[in-house]
């Protein structure tokens, strides 16, 4: 039925407003949701599903850019659960499973909010600490080992050889450091060190360490 009049054109105009209102709406909510799942679906590529925390290649990515951009020096821990392979092999992997979660938690709440952290795999994890002093490192890693040794109670019931514990080795660089490569061999090293001493402790790397590490690795390949 055709609408005649000012009035049937008024209305007529209204519904036309409304309709197209209505297809903008539309097409705004379809927008929006592509974009929340885009975002979603990156979040996810970047993170690792067992921790929550970045994955290996997101974390080395945001690690490279804070070394371009940092003045001040940063810090990079490698964090090592000690006896961690005990763990699954008495306890099953799910207990497993539940001391990675909850390890990740403890670094998730003790790093600030523009430090950076992910799981590096296995039982490693890798941090990327901005903006701290040597003594800020220290106190912050021996909070994180008293926490994370409260995780390894169960290890008590076990008999298990060794202390339940978390070794870190830390390396360092003043702003415009050589790359991700050499602050890395810096923290393998210091880890290194801390293994061949007994675990569950820190060490931040020096010159002197290096030279002593080399030397102690030359040792073990002559035998």
């Amino acid at each position: 039925m055709m609408i005649y009049g000012s009035e049937g054109g008024l209305i007529f105009l209204i519904c036309t407003i409304f309709l197209a209102g209505s297809i903008f709406v539309c097409i705004n909510l379809n927008f929006l949701k592509f974009m929340r799942d885009s975002i979603v679906h990156a979040r996810l590529s970047e993170t690792d599903s067992m921790t929550g925390l970045l994955n290996k290649v997101a974390g080395r990515k945001n690690i490279d850019e804070a070394f371009e951009r940092e003045t001040n020096p940063v810090y990079l821990a490698i964090v090592d659960l000690d006896n961690f392979k005990q763990v699954n092999d008495i306890y099953g992997h799910l207990a497993g499973d539940e001391v990675l979660k909850k390890t990740a938690e403890i670094i998730r709440n003790s790093i600030e909010a523009d430090d950076i952290a992910c799981r590096f795999g296995g039982d490693e994890f890798v941090l990327c600490l901005k903006n701290k002093k040597p003594e800020e490192v220290e106190a912050l890693l021996t909070k994180m080992t008293e926490q994370i040794c409260e995780i390894g109670t169960c290890y008590q019931r076990a008999h298990l050889s060794g202390s339940a514990g978390v070794s870190y080795g830390v390396g360092t660089c003043a702003g415009g450091c050589a790359s991700y490569e050499d602050i890395m061999s810096q923290a393998d090293k210091a880890l290194y060190h801390v293994k061949h001493r007994g675990k569950c402790g820190y060490y931040i790397f020096s010159t002197a360490l290096a030279d002593d590490t080399e030397s102690n690795l030359s040792a073990n390949n002559a035998v």
